[in-house]
């Protein structure tokens, strides 16, 4: 058992160490390409992630779990390797970046939700109790943080020296990341399509009696990550680098906070969840994430967007842990779980783009601000408008 959660431990580290995501918006902007151009092509890969679970979904229930996420990595490896070649390649610049983008979304959807169910796997198997389970589970989403902050630190030092070597980094760690999940043990279900015909109309009674509340845990998730990573990746690079114009040494740092801040509040979400419920909870992040995008919407000193920033990235680092913990008491089988940890992660893909591309045009029409402010409205309607819905069906 503790070799299989090691391995899970150091594949969330390697495969979330991200050298390049902070430095996205910037390497683009260097090839001088328009702000909506560059929101079209930050979008891409969230236009990837709503339509590939699609065409994926049989290759996960088929193939083993450690296999999809392996072939998941190589095509991540893939599309770094086309942005280092569109460095290299000034012609063929544009493509390259477009099948960067592409392939890269096509490897995080092979990944998605898939290690969370081989862990899941991992403890029925071992007989471990859900709670050990949800610690296992935040404990990782922690680790993640911490890839993203100290990858995101050195990503955008080395950019400053290579972009070449920046993208090298994130390949290394995809082959670790392959390493870390062969250290996990996976058998196939034996029972699996011996029971299909039974399970499956249990998973119907299931899905109509719990549908409103997991509607909700949907919305909640793909909303709340979408908001905060198009802003991470998409706008508030454009505010910092250009509204504000902090030098790039800063730049990383203060990006960084987000990550740090995430990590904060996913180390004691669980824990705060126990005091005062994940009701409460679920409503203070949402708070906490308005009052962020409500900053940014109405100033431009640096000292307060740092606040900000920091704020968005607290309530950003309790998302994960609070969704998968509520729809883990859900029972439902394996193939469901991973059937709708996929259907969110689409639902992310296809707010996440909507966001970016509107929000590219607002850019290049009006301002920051006014973007800000519109985000803020959005935000609001989806998470109120899902709450009523769910106590109306209750």
């Amino acid at each position: 058992m503790k070799k299989n959660i090691s391995g899970f431990y150091l594949y969330r580290f390697f495969s979330r160490f991200y050298f390049h995501v902070p430095m996205i918006f910037v390497f683009f902007y260097q090839f001088q390409l328009s702000i909506i151009t560059i929101e079209l092509l930050i979008a891409l890969y969230g236009i990837i992630l709503m339509i590939a679970p699609k065409l994926i979904l049989g290759l996960k229930n088929k193939y083993m779990q450690k296999a999809i996420i392996i072939s998941g990595e190589l095509i991540k490896a893939l599309g770094l390797g086309c942005f280092i070649l569109a460095v290299y390649w000034p012609s063929g610049q544009f493509p390259l970046l477009i099948a960067g983008q592409i392939l890269s979304g096509l490897g995080y959807s092979f990944t998605a939700g898939t290690d969370s169910s081989l862990l899941r796997k991992v403890f029925a198997r071992y007989e471990d109790t859900s709670y050990d389970y949800k610690q296992v589970e935040a404990k990782s989403n922690s680790i993640m943080y911490v890839a993203f902050l100290t990858a995101g630190v050195l990503g955008s030092v080395v950019f400053q020296i290579s972009k070449v070597f920046m993208f090298s980094l994130s390949i290394l760690s995809n082959v670790l990341s392959i390493l870390s999940i062969m250290l996990m043990e996976e058998k196939k279900e034996e029972t699996a399509e011996k029971t299909s015909s039974s399970s499956n109309e249990n998973e119907i009674e299931v899905d109509k009696k719990e549908k409103q509340e997991v509607n909700f845990w949907k919305n909640y998730y793909a909303s709340s990550r979408a908001v905060t990573l198009a802003s991470f990746t998409g706008f508030l690079p454009y505010y910092f680098f250009l509204v504000v114009d902090v030098n790039l040494w800063y730049f990383s740092a203060i990006l960084s906070l987000f990550n740090l801040f995430g990590f904060i509040s996913s180390r004691g979400v669980l824990k705060l969840s126990e005091k005062i419920g994940y009701k409460m909870l679920t409503i203070g992040t949402s708070i906490i994430l308005l009052v962020a995008l409500i900053i940014f919407g109405f100033s431009n000193n640096l000292i307060i967007s740092i606040l900000s920033i920091s704020l968005l990235g607290l309530a950003s680092g309790g998302v994960r842990p609070i969704t998968l913990s509520n729809i883990n008491k859900s029972d439902i089988s394996q193939k469901s779980r991973i059937k709708m940890l996929s259907s969110m992660e689409q639902l992310y893909g296809l707010y996440n783009a909507s966001l970016l591309i509107a929000g590219g045009i607002v850019l290049q029409i009006f301002n920051f601000h006014y973007l800000m402010i519109i985000i803020i409205a959005l935000y609001a309607v989806l998470i109120i408008g899902s709450s009523l819905i769910q106590k109306i069906h209750k």
